[in-house]
């Protein structure tokens, strides 16, 4: 089991582990699959769980849990392996030095539910239909990033009116130390009332390591573990240093789901950008840093808590990795993205290692969520990208097209 999926949960935790045998894997298969329908079912019948526990990165690969592929996944695998490591060239995008994409139903293009939270002290739920051609990733989003990692720029583009422009919503520059309808948050500011006013939301210090009393510009760069040998420490301890982004409007009774009085809006809509220039340099223990991206309702109530994300491949209101360093990537030299949404049912094919790690240079990520069509999730490697640009204009459809 890739332990570092369970983000340091709580010890105590219950988690569900998968074995994998050599003979009788179809059994085994059925077996895995028969008994996650079961937990979800049961799951949906009580919508009040003060216990249900939570993992927000990626779960174990498709052949770890047991699930099996139909054509169409394997054949949009294979294109996936193919795609690794090419450098193509476009006339405005520049360098793609990797790119992977889901869609159709990979994309989420499927009617499904999830269990929206709706009071954090009993952890209340009850479930919410949602029919896109993204899946759940139409609804608020926030980007997570985790340590050891380097962020030097941050651009959302939104194409919300859905009249095909794209402008620059949200930016920030570690250079310039500025930022503009961005929140950096992360998960300090518990709330030891035990009235559940609010979930551990609150801003996050310069450094990301403390809570910050007023919004504070983040100094760019997330540290390593302190300490990887405290079972359950949580961020900044036994993992490296969180910190996720949220727009500069606060939620004021306006989010879906529960929130609480300091919680912000996420970037909502079916048609959005994400596009973070990082620097992945080599870390001590455990030297896995990742970017991935959550529906907002979960950093609202509890990331590590009472949430609508749900456990492992049953991804529920959504979990995108973008590009995160997974624990049986023994070497630490790949980046790693799955998708994760609803009862799990819909196994979208995970791009374990699509692309090198960025220990020394800069590199672009751009998070591509449009619900055109039979809806797109895509993930592109650029070597450059200019933030200055306030519209993405020609960029969009060579983004589509490459």
């Amino acid at each position: 089991m890739d332990n570092i999926k369970t983000h340091s949960c709580p010890v105590g935790t219950e988690l569900d582990v998968t074995f994998c045998y050599a003979d009788g894997g179809d059994q085994t298969q059925q077996q895995d699959q028969t008994q996650q329908q079961d937990q979800t079912q049961q799951q949906d019948q009580h919508q009040t769980d003060q216990s249900y526990p939570a993992s927000t990165t990626a779960a174990p690969s498709q052949e770890e849990r047991g699930a099996t592929q139909d054509g169409s996944q394997q054949q949009q695998q294979q294109q996936q392996q193919q795609d690794q490591g090419t450098v193509q060239s476009y006339a405005a995008l520049g360098k793609v030095k990797a790119k992977y994409e889901y869609k159709g139903k990979n994309a989420g293009n499927v009617p499904g539910s999830y269990n929206r939270v709706t009071d954090l002290g009993s952890c209340t739920k009850e479930p919410v239909q949602v029919n896109s051609p993204v899946g759940p990733m139409c609804e608020p989003v926030s980007l997570i990033f985790r340590g050891p990692l380097e962020i030097h720029n941050i651009a959302v583009y939104s194409d919300e009116g859905g009249n095909g422009s794209w402008p620059r919503v949200s930016s920030y520059s570690s250079k310039d130390g500025t930022v503009d309808n961005l929140t950096f948050m992360n998960n300090k500011n518990i709330d030891y009332s035990g009235q559940n006013k609010h979930g551990p939301q609150g801003y996050a210090s310069a450094d990301g390591k403390d809570k910050a009393d007023e919004p504070t510009v983040f100094s760019g760069e997330l540290a390593e573990a302190s300490d990887p040998t405290k079972i359950g420490g949580g961020p900044g301890i036994s993992t490296g240093v969180e910190i996720n982004i949220m727009t500069g409007e606060k939620c004021n009774g306006d989010c879906l789901g529960f929130s609480g009085d300091n919680d912000y809006k996420g970037w909502g809509g079916g048609k959005k950008a994400f596009v973070t220039e990082v620097k992945m340099p080599k870390g001590t223990t455990p030297d896995q840093p990742a970017i991935w991206m959550l529906n907002a309702q979960v950093m609202h109530s509890n990331q590590y808590g009472c949430n609508c994300r749900g456990m492992g491949p049953v991804g529920g209101c959504g979990e995108l990795d973008i590009a995160e360093v997974i624990e049986t990537n023994i070497k630490r030299d790949k980046v790693t993205t799955h998708y994760y949404f609803y009862d799990g049912t819909v196994l979208s094919p995970g791009g374990d290692n699509f692309a090198p790690r960025s220990y020394d240079s800069n590199t672009i990520y751009l998070t591509l969520i449009d619900d055109s069509n039979d809806g797109l999730i895509k993930i592109v490697e650029l070597e450059s990208f200019d933030f200055s640009q306030t519209d993405l204009g020609s960029l969009y459809q060579q983004l589509v097209d490459c």
